[in-house]
């Protein structure tokens, strides 16, 4: 499965930035191919990622992430005090 992850990137690499682009220098070459990575990690939406950029995919994992933590903090302190709670009683 991965390898067909990389061979669909390659063919996407090569057809919209390596056949389009003549670069003249490598410093030109590498201009060019930072931008088209910047436009496919930041602006374009990949299927796999439930159609979102990977920077929002990212953003948006993070945020779930910290959502879960956060929860999860509060289960534990709810959960303590119900225990101090039992004991009073």
């Amino acid at each position: 499965m991965e390898n067909a992850f990389i061979e669909s990137f390659s063919g996407r690499l090569r057809d919209e930035c390596l056949l389009v682009h003549r670069s003249v220098s490598l410093a030109e070459a590498q201009a060019i191919l930072e931008a088209w990575r910047m436009d496919y990690n930041h602006h374009r939406p990949h299927g796999s990622l439930e159609h979102v950029t990977p920077h929002e995919f990212v953003d948006q994992r993070q945020a779930r992430q910290t959502t879960e933590e956060i929860d999860s903090v509060q289960n534990c302190l709810e959960g303590e005090d119900l225990r101090g709670l039992r004991h009073q009683i």
